[in-house]
């Protein structure tokens, strides 16, 4: 499957879907499985006649799809989605018998107004996700166990504007993006502001971290306190001038030439998403630890 057809279908889904058909759609996407799987059977939370206000949030253990897929090979397999996250999902192995599966791998997908990131990671856990037949349809509950963690990037994809990266090349550059991440996510809840922080969606976490990360960029009066001209150092990375003392005076010593060099502003600019998937990883696979009931809806 190109690059390039794949991209407008994706664009097509987020500008014409609702969240529920984004999250069972762009999940397709991502990998090519749109082609490679046929999906047997669908289950949600709350039943097709479901609506909501608003996307519930990424740890209410609400909005979560399961889909039961059969690839090509005769391999079956399940996919969870988050609606919260509707590029995310996470794939396990067929259930046996008595419903249980392992996970095997997360995929996601970042597009941004350039492009996009996408990439496979390993993932090591388990679960159960039981089907009881009813006199409508089905039910389900599902439950992951709490021995889940993202590990590597197996492979992946990015495109920024008319480049394209593929094969071990993005692979790379892929890991080396998830790694200053994990060390920007570490440093953002170690703050002592952050503490038992949640945020209900990317925006609301944009809103709020944007301002710290990024003071030069926003309008003074939304400043952190920190912020201050007095004895600041300029330095110029990505077109843009960093107060390179306001760095100093709060970044760890690791993410200081990351900010400084305008890295950090690339990859919020490109993967805001993926920060925000990290920030709020422990209480998603935490609320997914919970039992969740579903009802079949295909």
């Amino acid at each position: 499957m190109k690059t390039t057809p794949v991209f407008a279908a994706l664009i097509f889904l987020l500008c014409t879907a609702g969240c529920s058909t984004v999250m069972q759609k762009t999940g397709e996407v991502i990998d090519g499985s749109a082609f490679a799987e046929k999906k047997t059977a669908v289950y949600r939370t709350g039943g097709k006649k479901q609506r909501r206000e608003k996307t519930p949030a990424p740890d209410s253990g609400e909005g979560i799809l399961v889909e039961k897929m059969l690839r090509k090979n005769g391999e079956g397999l399940i996919a969870i989605g988050v609606e919260a996250l509707p590029t995310l999902r996470l794939v396990g192995s067929e259930p046996d018998a008595a419903g249980n599966f392992f996970l095997v791998s997360l995929e996601f997908l970042c597009p941004n107004l350039s492009g996009w990131n996408e990439f496979s990671g390993e993932l090591s856990g388990s679960g159960v996700f039981r089907v009881t037949p009813a006199a409508i349809g089905e039910t389900a509950v599902l439950r992951l166990n709490r021995e889940t963690e993202l590990l590597d990037i197996i492979a992946g994809r990015i495109r920024r504007h008319s480049s394209r990266i593929t094969g071990d090349q993005a692979a790379s550059a892929l890991r080396n993006r998830q790694e200053r991440i994990r060390v920007l996510v570490e440093w953002m809840k170690a703050r002592p502001d952050q503490e038992d922080r949640e945020y209900a969606s990317q925006g609301e976490f944009e809103k709020r971290w944007k301002p710290v990360l990024f003071p030069e960029l926003v309008k003074a009066n939304a400043r952190p306190p920190e912020w201050t001209k007095e004895g600041a150092v300029w330095v110029r990375g990505e077109d843009v001038r960093w107060n390179a003392a306001y760095t100093g005076a709060i970044f760890p010593e690791e993410l200081r030439p990351v900010r400084d060099s305008g890295t950090m502003l690339r990859d919020w600019e490109e993967a805001a998403a993926w920060v925000y998937l990290l920030y709020e990883w422990d209480r998603i696979i935490e609320s997914l630890t919970r039992e969740i009931r579903l009802v079949q809806i295909k």
